[in-house]
């Protein structure tokens, strides 16, 4: 397939939305796996207190929907689902 640069620009635009963000989050999480504060900043080039507002979305979506809690691991300075 030939690369279409309007298309190219349109996913690019994704993938600096909220909602392709925190479905990035969700994915990370719901494979087992861990983030931190400074790896979202990083990877997406948000603030801190946004990091900490899709922490809480994602917090809530699990609590009610999966009975499960986005855990903090102070050891490891990483957030992960709980068992």
């Amino acid at each position: 397939l030939r690369s279409c640069p309007a298309m190219n620009r349109k996913v690019n635009e994704f993938k600096e939305s909220k909602t392709y963000i925190v479905l990035r989050m969700y994915d990370e999480f719901r494979t087992g796996g861990r983030t931190s504060v400074a790896k979202c900043r990083s990877a997406y080039g948000l603030s801190a207190p946004t990091v900490h507002r899709y922490l809480a979305l994602l917090r809530a979506y699990f609590m009610e929907n999966y009975g499960k809690d986005i855990v903090y691991d102070a050891a490891k300075g990483t957030y992960r689902l709980s068992l």
